[in-house]
């Protein structure tokens, strides 16, 4: 979590839009538009375009604004009425998940069968480690 974050329950101010729901966040977090376009890595005219415009952001940007705002991404696009982030996702975590939602319900099916399927091959090997990109065998314990 950012240590600039605050408890998004603490969000106040109108809600019903997009850009009511960036501009309540970012106010209860004590940010100007200025701040909030640094911490992202964008412009102060973006940011207002997005509050007043009724506008979001898309993909990675959509990502980084959640965070820097410390909100639930589908809160912000009113997807969700729940501003509170699911459980810390990495960036490409939550990009499969956007991508993922964006599927038909056939396609979210073979994909959730694939996963099965490559879950189920992995409790079949042995255990492994990962370190530093290489992989080796964990060794196996003394008696």
């Amino acid at each position: 979590m950012l240590a600039y974050a605050v408890p998004v329950a603490t969000v106040e101010g109108d809600v019903s839009t997009s850009g009511k729901r960036i501009a309540a966040a970012r106010t209860t977090l004590g940010l100007t538009q200025t701040q909030l376009a640094v911490r992202i890595k964008s412009t102060r005219g973006t940011i207002a375009v997005w509050e007043t415009k009724d506008r979001v952001p898309e993909g990675d940007v959509l990502l980084r604004l959640a965070q820097a705002l410390n909100v639930n991404p589908a809160w912000l696009m009113m997807m969700s009425e729940n501003c509170i982030k699911p459980e810390e996702l990495t960036p490409d975590e939550s990009k499969m998940l956007h991508t993922f939602r964006k599927l038909s319900q056939d396609h979210q099916d073979q994909i959730v069968s694939q996963m099965e399927f490559l879950m189920g091959r992995q409790d079949d090997r042995p255990p492994r480690t990962v370190s530093r990109g290489s992989t080796r065998l964990t060794p196996k314990p003394t008696k």
